[in-house]
């Protein structure tokens, strides 16, 4: 078969869709090697370069197309007619990203994953440019073979919104990177914390800085804890700057700590781990999320995780984290708390989330999601 993926999201700074898409298909060079594989890029010139340039190495034997149109223009052009079958006239298979398809003259099995919906659900959270995305996939469906959903919870959403049929679409979740897992301690994580200045306990969080992201509260509920102080330490942020931050950047600069608020932007996943490692609790108190990689690089890297109650992440992290309502501040501060001080829930979180990661394994996502390529 040659299968084409949409490599658009490959680029930096990484984001959770970049990351889905290097490590299926590192795995699918591992475990299906005899098979033609095609990195296509819908969005266009926009972010135009080789394989070998992508933020990871290991993709560079996989073709790479990218169409000769800015991706604005590409996406009008597709209202009219199927202007990407030059690119694609050959395939059997496409995998794609809701809501982005291409637009063919022929019909190859069309895969499509979903990884959130939130566009539709809290458009308040994304920017226009991705609510006009969305607007018109419903009557995309049709083309559509099979539907992936990364969690059950974005599942039961992506039905109610589009009425869609349950044998139409399968949970598959994702795992943690290999880099996460195979470091009980990095032996640079001193160095890295010392040319940061952090030389006691921090508060960490890791995410694309949006208002989804709740970083407004997470600020407030660290500055309860240090007006009250119940901590001493920093909160770190790893993120690069993302919609709609300006809100996060006000926040940051009327903070009474704002000297102790870090934010690092976008970081490589070899300085991430080291964070994760020495961290006295990690923070994932999203508004709404797909699936949350961080909370499983927490949970690889040993780190007591306080995570959101909202959508996928309860489903995701099981018992091996302390959730609480994101909407409520003094809620987040409580669980930050209990988190940095009950040794013993510590310990207890630390040892369920080693345990939790057994449930995801990026080979049997691959070998799951390969198999819907066959219909």
């Amino acid at each position: 078969m040659k299968i084409a993926l949409d490599g658009s999201f490959l680029k930096f700074p990484f984001t959770g869709i970049g990351r889905y898409t290097e490590l299926l298909l590192k795995q699918y060079l591992r475990i299906f090697p005899h098979h033609k594989y095609l990195l296509y890029r819908l969005v266009g010139l926009r972010h135009f370069f080789s394989a070998s340039q992508f933020p990871s190495k290991g993709l560079e034997p996989v073709a790479v197309k990218t169409p000769f149109i800015w991706g604005s223009l590409m996406q009008r052009l597709r209202d009219f007619g199927p202007v990407d079958s030059f690119f694609l006239k050959d395939i059997d298979v496409f995998h794609g990203h809701a809501p982005y398809l291409p637009s063919l003259t022929h019909e190859p099995t069309v895969v499509m994953t979903i990884h959130d919906v939130i566009p539709l659900l809290y458009p308040e959270y994304v920017s226009r440019s991705a609510q006009v995305a969305w607007s018109s996939f419903g009557r995309k469906l049709p083309a559509i073979s099979k539907f992936i959903a990364d969690s059950e919870s974005t599942k039961n959403d992506f039905m109610r919104e589009f009425n869609l049929p349950p044998e139409k679409i399968v949970v598959i979740p994702l795992a943690v990177s290999s880099l996460f897992t195979n470091l009980k301690q990095p032996p640079e994580t001193a160095e890295i914390t010392a040319s940061l200045g952090l030389d006691g306990e921090f508060i960490l969080t890791v995410g694309r800085i949006e208002p989804r992201k709740n970083l407004l509260r997470l600020i407030q509920a660290y500055d309860k804890l240090r007006q009250t102080k119940k901590f001493s330490g920093k909160l770190v942020i790893v993120g690069a700057k993302g919609w709609d931050a300006e809100k996060f950047e006000e926040a940051l600069r009327k903070s009474p700590f704002k000297n102790d608020i870090l934010w690092l932007g976008y970081l490589p996943d070899t300085a991430l781990v080291s964070l994760y490692h020495a961290a006295s609790v990690f923070a994932f108190v999203s508004l709404y999320e797909g699936f949350g990689f961080p909370l499983l690089e927490a949970f690889a890297c040993g780190v007591p995780v306080v995570a959101s109650s909202a959508s996928s992440l309860p489903e995701i992290g099981g018992e091996a984290a302390i959730y609480v309502n994101p909407f409520d501040t003094e809620a987040i501060c409580q669980g930050l708390d209990v988190a940095l001080h009950d040794q013993e829930k510590r310990t207890e979180l630390v040892q369920k989330g080693r345990t939790r990661l057994s449930h995801y394994s990026w080979e049997k996502t691959a070998r799951e999601t390969f198999k819907h390529y066959e219909l």
